[in-house]
This record gives C-alpha cells, structure tokens and sequence, in this order.
C-alpha cells in the first residue's frame, strides 16, 4: 500500500531528527521544522529555524488553545 502525503512527510521529519546532534542550529525551510520538533529526542538542545521566521519551538500542542500568549502584541507573532 501506498503512503499518504503526510505519512511520507512523517517519514521525512522523522528521519531529519535522526541527523541532529546537540546544538545544532538547523534550517529546515518551510513547514519541515513543525514536523521535525516532534521527534527532537527529550534532552537534546537543538533551534529549528524555517524560512517564515520560526525559531525555537518544541513539539506541536495538543491543546493549541493552552498556548500562552503574551501581553506584549510584538511576542505573540510566530
């Protein structure tokens, strides 16, 4: 059976974070790094950067609405 187009994006982001090392500052381009965050192993430090400014995040919430926001409009631009 054929993979979807987010099966095979799944299979990419996963195989991404088998080449991160401690440290690592990684640009990923567009829409990878979101993916990529997911399988960051827990402990190790990396920055995901893509090319519409992202920097620094963790795995996907599971609750988007449990994102804080902040009280300064110039912080809550992602």
């Amino acid at each position: 059976m054929a993979l979807t187009e987010d099966q095979k994006r799944e299979r990419i982001a996963r195989r991404i974070a088998l080449e991160l090392r401690d440290g690592y500052y990684v640009n990923l381009g567009i829409g990878m790094p979101t993916l990529v965050a997911n399988y960051v192993p827990k402990g190790m430090d990396v920055i995901l950067q893509s090319e519409n400014g992202m920097l620094g995040v963790g795995p996907y919430p599971s609750n988007p609405k449990s994102i804080p926001i902040s009280s300064t409009p110039e912080r809550n631009r992602h």
